[in-house]
């Protein structure tokens, strides 16, 4: 979309042609693609309304010129140009109408009110004042002495009374206060006081405990051999000095691995962590650069290539029907939205024309089933997918007499009849002007069978760090991030 240099000509008002085609130019979170791209039919977030012109309605243009009062450079009524506008913030209906023409909303002049000025106090009853709290301190000092012997002499008579205590401010503790301080651990500091942690998902009166997924929290406390292997995590050494310690890590390993969780799951950002967690954004940084490559290395196991036998005992009703029941791989690729590069030449290698964005392309490969059974390594999004296929390892665990499933984009059926494998791609027109019958009934099967790999990739991006722009820092361990988000 283009909108050009239209700008809103109301004083402080910043909503400009320039800021929707950013908007246009972000993925929509709603239907996964650009903003205002096929599917995606979300509104604008604003409108940009031009001025009446002279011949059609004079008067309608004069009084919205009165309306905005600016002033030209030199002190002369400003006059509209051809990229000015206004915006639909400015008008009661939300766009010009015959009820209310004109903008009488959020006009940058309206005036702000002043508060008056607090009468000069009277000096005599200020000194009145003084005279008075003096005196009262002084019978209380009195009558105090005489209140502590009252009270020593009836202690005794007041053993068997009901005591009737009157409730202290700190007694007046809200629902929502006790679940976050409840069950909190007693040694941390006053500056990780109101920190989050590990602790507060074993906790039994916190707030979110009911929310949870109590069987997830069982799963991650039964991996094994992991903690044997984050010993060394505490504390560090240096090559330089290898019998010296570094300093203690700020966290537990726990709450080291759920932040590393929610980094990918959620996306957060480095200060939202680092302020949840009562740690530096620099603390933060290291805990999941560390973590990624740790998961990373734990995880692999679990996205593999099962046998041929798993595959036909797994494979779902959809592939038992004749010319599909031999699949065992379903190909395509998926583009992670990347941070824009300041070098130029990456900027070129990572920008993809389909997505109109810079991106990460790799390959995927699921079984039947739904499994994941490869992943190839990231590679710039100006790649092409017969490229990327070619020049990943997929080939590699390609076995005699296997049948791939792909789009109508992956031209390898060369490339696999080599192997005594075989292709299943929509046809192509081949130059016809429509399909045949038998064509158009062969594109409905493959689409049928196709949409498991979409949906897997869709899963994929259900960790928002993936699903939303990747920062520049977490590139270099894109292969890692991707591999524990298809594990999980």
């Amino acid at each position: 979309m283009v909108f050009g240099h239209r700008n809103c000509a109301v004083f402080g008002c910043h909503n400009s042609g320039k800021k929707l085609e950013k908007w246009a130019s972000q993925q929509c979170e709603v239907h996964d693609c650009l903003h205002g791209t096929p599917p995606c039919d979300c509104p604008l977030p604003f409108k940009l309304f031009p001025f009446p012109t002279e011949r059609k309605n004079n008067e309608g243009r004069k009084r919205w010129i009165h309306l905005l009062k600016r002033k030209g450079p030199k002190g002369e009524v400003w006059q509209p140009n051809n990229s000015s506008r206004v915006c639909n913030e400015h008008f009661v209906d939300g766009k010009p109408t015959k009820e209310n023409p004109d903008p009488v909303l959020k006009m940058g002049y309206e005036t702000k009110s002043t508060r008056n000025r607090k009468p000069p106090t009277d000096r005599s009853s200020l000194l009145e004042e003084m005279k008075r709290l003096r005196t009262q301190d002084n019978t209380q000092d009195n009558t105090q002495d005489n209140i502590q012997d009252d009270t020593q002499d009836n202690a005794h008579d007041s053993q068997d009374a009901p005591v009737i205590q009157e409730p202290s401010s700190s007694s007046f503790i809200t629902e929502e206060e006790h679940c976050t301080t409840a069950g909190r651990p007693d040694h941390i500091t006053h500056d990780h006081a109101y920190s989050f942690g590990w602790y507060n998902l074993e906790d039994p009166d916190f707030c979110m405990k009911e929310k949870c997924l109590q069987e997830r929290l069982k799963q991650f406390n039964e991996i094994k051999d992991l903690k044997e292997k984050l010993k060394n995590l505490k504390e560090e050494t240096s090559k330089k000095t290898p019998n010296k310690f570094g300093p203690k890590r700020a966290l537990s390993e726990k709450d080291e691995f759920l932040l590393t969780l929610m980094k990918l799951r959620l996306g957060s950002t480095n200060a939202d962590l680092a302020q949840r967690f009562g740690i530096s954004t620099t603390n933060v940084t290291n805990v999941v650069t560390t973590w990624v490559k740790i998961l990373a290395s734990e995880l692999k196991c679990l996205v593999y290539n099962p046998s041929i036998d798993v595959v036909k005992a797994t494979l779902p009703a959809k592939f038992k029907k004749p010319g599909y029941s031999n699949v065992r791989h379903i190909i395509d690729c998926t583009e992670i939205f990347i941070e824009t590069p300041s070098d130029p030449n990456l900027r070129a290698a990572t920008w993809s024309d389909y997505k109109h964005h810079n991106t990460a392309k790799l390959l995927v490969s699921i079984t039947p089933h739904g499994f994941f059974n490869f992943l190839s390594k990231a590679w710039g999004g100006r790649t092409s997918d017969v490229h990327l296929t070619r020049e990943s390892s997929f080939y590699d665990i390609i076995e005699p007499g296997d049948e791939v499933m792909a789009d109508r984009g992956f031209t390898i059926a060369e490339d696999l009849l080599i192997r005594s494998s075989r292709l299943h791609i929509p046809p192509g027109k081949r130059g016809q002007e429509q399909f045949t019958k038998a064509e158009v009934a062969k594109t409905k099967e493959i689409a049928n069978l196709r949409i498991f790999v979409e949906q897997a990739i869709r899963r994929l991006k259900t960790f928002r760090l993936i699903k939303h722009e990747l920062p520049i820092s977490l590139l270099g361990s894109i292969d890692n991030i991707v591999l524990i988000c298809a594990a999980l």
